[in-house]
């Protein structure tokens, strides 16, 4: 079975388990702390950081665009009749999403209302380029999800999160 290394709320590690998920694909979550890294984590991520996937083989893979692609590699892409230019371009969209996911952390932690209104213009011009690009279909490559709509499910629910607990609404014009 897969394993995912990660903590407690890790947007990059948010997006390969919202994707094995739309895969119904197995897999188990292990928590480590960031503060106190275990060594046998730090021996196999080269940047000390996570999602770490770990394989039925036991190799472990780091960064969340890597893991991804090791996932639509060995199951079934969400989207299998998608054109090598479609894939491409569902790539880029999907790079935008991932970064803007510390900015919208950081815009999580604003110490002050300007800050907040600094880091939600940031996050207002991305939300702005994804929805110019939309069309009435339910998602971005027509009436199935992909791995566009996955990696912008993080934002979105992190935003859905932040109007609940906060009141502010990222998506209030879109």
């Amino acid at each position: 079975m897969l394993t995912i290394v990660s903590f407690k709320i890790c947007p990059f590690v948010q997006r390969v388990t919202a994707l094995l998920e739309a895969k119904n694909v197995p897999y188990k979550v292990e928590y480590i702390s960031l503060k106190n890294k275990p060594e046998w984590f730090l021996a196999m991520s080269p940047n000390g950081q996570v999602p770490l996937l770990l394989t039925e083989r036991g190799l472990p893979l780091f960064e969340s665009d890597a893991i991804v692609e090791y996932l639509d590699e060995i199951y079934q892409p969400l989207q299998a009749d998608l054109s090598p230019e479609q894939r491409a371009i569902e790539r880029a969209w999907s790079s935008q999403a991932t970064r803007h996911y510390l900015a919208q952390c950081s815009a999580m932690r604003s110490a002050n209302q300007d800050t907040l209104t600094q880091r939600s213009q940031q996050l207002s011009k991305a939300f702005a380029k994804m929805e110019a690009v939309l069309s009435d279909d339910p998602f971005f490559n027509g009436s199935r999800i992909g791995n566009v709509d996955i990696a912008w499910t993080v934002l979105l629910h992190r935003a859905c999160i932040i109007h609940q607990k906060s009141g502010h609404d990222f998506l209030s014009d879109f």
